[in-house]
């Protein structure tokens, strides 16, 4: 089975297309709408990111920008996927302790 990934289409044009190209890895791309307090200027964006399971990355897309009136769309695509913008790796000590998180809610779900 090939990966699944995420097509953003802003105003139906193509952002990117994200995904990844190993065995076990997390995905996630969420709205964002931020309003601290009152009078502030509302923040309103799209942040694409996950996790490489094997080669304990971190990756994320480009944010997106977005304003009130703007179409979005994602599509649940498979490869190939546009390379991510960012890529940390992540210590050993990080990664024992999110695979565990992982395993917890895998136990309670």
């Amino acid at each position: 089975m090939e990966n699944l990934g995420v097509r953003v289409l802003v105003n139906g044009k193509e952002v990117y297309k994200a995904g990844l190209n190993d065995p076990q890895f997390i995905l996630s791309t969420i709205l964002n709408i931020i309003k601290k307090k009152e009078g502030d200027i509302q923040k309103i964006g799209i942040t694409t990111g996950g996790f490489n399971i094997t080669a304990s990355n971190h990756v994320s897309w480009p944010n997106i920008e977005l304003k009130e009136g703007d179409k979005i769309s994602y599509e649940i695509i498979t490869g190939p996927f546009d390379d991510p913008s960012d890529v940390r790796t992540t210590s050993k000590l990080d990664q024992i302790e999110l695979l565990k998180g992982m395993q917890n809610k895998l136990k309670n779900s």
